[in-house]
């Protein structure tokens, strides 16, 4: 069995260069959409079987088009957990103009402890079974994997570069 991982197609908010998070939730733009037509087309050899996605509507759109383009009809799932990190009153920031110490203590925001252990839990449960399996979700999302993988501090998260919008990479899930 093997993991893949694709970030959303580019959204309103991306092309705006604001943080979505999940208070946003922006629709595809025309590039995300032709993103995700073309990420479809390129799995379609992999074997996919079965999509979990988070369920914010960049991510939803994401996989039915990435579904559509590969063909095959994989079983199609949706994770709460999967969900990008939760800004609170952030949501709608221009990228970069927030500091990591205001990140973690501005009020309503989802603290990055609680974010790395949903995003930890759902990654180690989409790892198991013997069915290869494309994850649909965010630039957070990757991120915080790569920290979980390389046993980082769950705040270096915000300082790694995000994925490009219809990335694909494979994951390996190896901690616990």
């Amino acid at each position: 069995m093997k993991l893949y991982f694709v970030r959303h197609g580019q959204t309103e908010a991306n092309a705006r260069q604001v943080y979505d998070g999940q208070r946003l939730n922006a629709p595809l733009t025309e590039l995300g959409r032709n993103q995700a037509a073309e990420v479809g087309k390129k799995l379609k050899l992999l074997g996919i079987g079965r999509i979990i996605s988070s369920p914010l509507i960049r991510t939803r759109q994401t996989t039915a088009i990435i579904a559509e383009n590969m063909g095959n009809n994989p079983t199609i799932l949706f994770d709460d957990r999967l969900m990008e990190h939760d800004n609170g009153a952030l949501s709608g920031t221009p990228y970069r103009t927030v500091s990591l110490e205001e990140l973690t203590s501005t009020e309503d925001n989802e603290s990055i402890e609680t974010f790395r252990d949903r995003v930890s839990a759902a990654l180690l449960d989409a790892s198991r079974g013997t069915i290869n399996t494309l994850v649909v979700s965010h630039g957070g999302v990757y991120t915080q994997y790569l920290t979980l993988r390389d046993g980082l501090p769950a705040e270096q998260y915000w300082s790694l570069p995000d994925p490009k919008n219809g990335q694909v990479e494979e994951l390996t899930v190896n901690w616990q």
